[in-house]
């Protein structure tokens, strides 16, 4: 969009002095702040004493059949605050049947060094019962067997 002819004038019109940048440099400085706030939330995580419980919450947008996943951890820190950190937000191919679920929960778990810490995975979407069931079932199979503890509702 900041590329675009139309965007360029337009925000000359609002102000003459107005450089507008790139696209590569917003993408780079986006990048370099989403690292700064995974190191940050890492050590957070990694000085963390406590268990971590993750919540996924998982949709699908109606008009494209797309599916989303959030996944959030919550641990309570060392003052005794409840801290919910996101971890991941991302798109879910379809089908969304377990292995996929699974697929995805793994991944981000592996990527953000949580598999032997988390606690409890828990989703809130009562309806995926039975598909949570399956993804419980494996994420035991594929998930380091530190002691890792799963529940459903």
């Amino acid at each position: 969009m900041v590329d675009h002819v139309g965007f360029r004038r337009y925000s000359y019109a609002l102000q003459p002095i107005f450089k507008v940048v790139s696209r590569n440099t917003i993408k780079t400085d986006i990048m370099k702040i989403f690292e700064y706030e995974r190191n940050k939330t890492m050590k957070l995580l990694d000085s963390n004493a406590s268990q971590i419980a993750l919540t996924t919450d998982m949709w699908t947008a109606t008009n494209q059949k797309r599916g989303f996943m959030a996944i959030t951890s919550h641990f309570i820190d060392v003052s005794w605050k409840l801290q919910s950190q996101l971890v991941r937000f991302i798109y879910v191919s379809c089908p969304h049947i377990a292995e996929v679920l699974k697929n995805a929960l793994v991944d981000c778990l592996l990527d953000w060094n949580l598999d032997p810490m988390f606690a409890r995975l828990k989703q809130r979407e009562t309806g995926l019962s039975s598909p949570l069931r399956s993804l419980t079932r494996l994420l035991l199979l594929s998930a380091d067997r530190s002691g890792a503890f799963i529940s459903s509702p």
